[in-house]
């Protein structure tokens, strides 16, 4: 009966340690409370960069710059999907010259990469700066239509979506593949963009 009522009193203390320790600990140990910006997933239909290494926006106004040299195709692309984005009321996007954000170009003829984005963070999982990059010579393999498709995924990323894979994601902007169907952003790209823009 004693044994039994000692190990009663130990299972009371360890559960009264954890509970100080819960209480203890700060919230600020925890970098990003999910309750702020929710990833979803496949199954949602869009995915957030929540935390490193890529990050989401976590604001709805931000801006870049084009590369010098850039030629108007290009930046004829980049206004048409930046427009988009900015139709949508989520974000306001716009160029500003002293931007630390780049749009520009790069020639590697030997990929299959069609374009990029390279964020950098500040280590909560937030966008300081981030470069775009369009692989022209594979670019200029497809149509306008793809193209604008393209550009428009593209600042999808600069906001702080990721790329789906599940085929069942084919018609949502953020399909990682050229052989996606949207040709702008859907109601699913929208919710995750709401999200990627939560602080």
């Amino acid at each position: 009966m004693s044994e039994a009522k000692g190990m009663d009193i130990n299972m009371k203390r360890i559960i009264v340690l954890f509970l100080i320790f819960l209480l203890l600990t700060p919230l600020s140990v925890f970098a990003h409370p999910s309750h702020e910006c929710f990833p979803g997933g496949e199954g949602f239909g869009y995915k957030v960069n929540c935390g490193e290494p890529f990050g989401h926006q976590s604001r709805t106004s931000y801006h870049y710059r084009f590369v010098s040299g850039t030629s108007s195709e290009w930046i004829n692309l980049t206004r048409n999907a930046v427009t988009h984005w900015n139709n949508t009321g989520i974000v306001s996007i716009s160029e500003n010259s002293i931007s630390n954000s780049t749009v520009g170009t790069y020639s590697d003829s030997s990929s299959s990469t069609v374009a990029y984005v390279a964020s950098v963070t500040n280590g909560s999982g937030h966008k300081t700066s981030w470069s775009l990059r369009y692989n022209f010579p594979v670019m200029t393999g497809y149509g306008l239509t793809k193209q604008r498709t393209i550009a428009r995924h593209e600042f999808g990323h600069t906001v702080g979506l990721a790329d789906l894979y599940d085929t069942s994601n084919n018609d949502k902007l953020m399909y990682g593949y050229t052989s996606g169907t949207a040709t702008g952003v859907t109601s699913y790209d929208i919710t995750g963009a709401k999200e990627a823009v939560k602080p």
